[in-house]
């Protein structure tokens, strides 16, 4: 039997974890053991939460792939036993295509940044003529593909992650509210 009580009060705390007031440790001891469907449905999401800003994806893509349909989600479990649950997950998808491309995205940019820190310590060779402004664009080319690489990898082990969690996550609970 579902408990109205118990999703009100995961409503609440979910609308506070995305709030940034409780962290997703607090939402899992409280809820980590429920086997309510649009219970597990809200801790799934808060765990594959994307991440917004210069490291994650846009606030307008964030806004629209993510919240909207996590926002229906919160109003379904403030429906109490009424609600249902979502028949596929409310976190961004991910295919076998996006990781494979975003691993080559990573390979490039490592490749880079290695290839700028090796002309950078070619640099250092007396038989050549050292050239402050080569030395500066060889270095900050290895910063910023250096950062390219960080970035890159991120975003192939966030799709990776994605990917692993294609099939939907609470299916074996039913979509019956009841």
């Amino acid at each position: 039997m579902v408990d109205g009580e118990a999703r009100r009060y995961a409503a609440t705390l979910g609308r506070r974890y995305f709030e940034g007031t409780v962290t997703l440790e607090a939402l899992f001891a409280h809820f980590g053991s429920s086997a309510d469907p649009l219970i597990r449905a809200l801790l799934v999401a808060a765990a594959h939460q994307p991440s917004r800003g210069f490291a994650g994806i846009s606030e307008e893509r964030w806004e629209r792939e993510f919240w909207q349909p996590v926002s229906a989600l919160l109003v379904e479990l403030e429906k109490g036993a009424d609600g249902e649950a979502p028949a596929s997950r409310v976190y961004p998808r991910s295919t076998f295509l996006g990781v494979v491309g975003w691993s080559i995205l990573s390979l490039f940019a490592i490749a880079s940044a290695a290839e700028h820190a090796m002309r950078l310590w070619n640099l250092r060779d007396p038989a050549t003529q050292f050239s402050v402004w080569r030395a500066v664009f060889e270095s900050v080319g290895l910063a910023f593909m250096t950062l390219a690489s960080w970035l890159a990898v991120r975003g192939t082990l966030y799709r990776f992650q994605l990917f692993r969690t294609r099939r939907n996550p609470y299916q074996e609970c039913g979509r019956d509210a009841g």
